[in-house]
């Protein structure tokens, strides 16, 4: 009789116990073991689950300096404005060989000599590369840009991307 089914009183299930008690059942549920064998294999139950390996890396860039030639406070055509580049490994997996890509606007100049870590790409398109970033862990890169000495405009806007990673799903 299943009393977890059924919507009873106290008294009746205390009935059916000693009902049972009578017939010589026992209400301790017993365990029966088996000697184990290739055929037999109730005797355990594998847990399989899933181990996940990602990789994700993802990049922030922020305007950080200028060298303000005349002091002025503001960026003024000619002067060179620095940008921080962080890349973050956020997977569980180290990153080997990280390519970043810095998308220099027009009216803005690359100049090698500025950015010596910066000797991929063009000077539209330069890269670098980030030789091994661990998991967990992030790089801060610095890129040089001159403002267009006849730029005659009020916003610059300069954006970056990961555009290759060699060895990014290792094991």
């Amino acid at each position: 009789m299943d009393f977890h089914k059924m919507k009873i009183v106290p008294q009746m299930i205390i009935k059916e116990m000693t009902k049972l008690l009578m017939m010589g059942k026992s209400l301790i549920p017993t365990l029966e073991l088996t000697e184990d064998d290739d055929l037999d294999s109730d005797d355990y139950d594998p847990a399989f689950f899933p181990v996940v390996q990602e990789f994700d890396l993802a990049i922030k860039k922020l305007y950080s300096s200028w060298d303000d030639a005349n002091t002025n406070g503001v960026v003024d055509p000619g002067e060179k404005v620095t940008f921080n580049i962080t890349v973050y490994n956020q997977g569980t997996l180290d990153a080997i060989d990280v390519v970043v890509t810095d998308y220099v606007p027009t009216r803005m100049i690359f100049n090698a000599a500025d950015n010596p870590l910066w000797t991929g790409g063009t000077a539209t398109e330069p890269g670098t590369t980030v030789s091994s970033l661990a998991k967990g862990g992030q790089m801060t890169l610095s890129i040089v840009l001159q403002v267009d000495p006849s730029y005659m405009g009020s916003l610059l806007t300069n954006n970056a991307e990961i555009t290759k990673c060699d060895e990014c799903l290792r094991t």
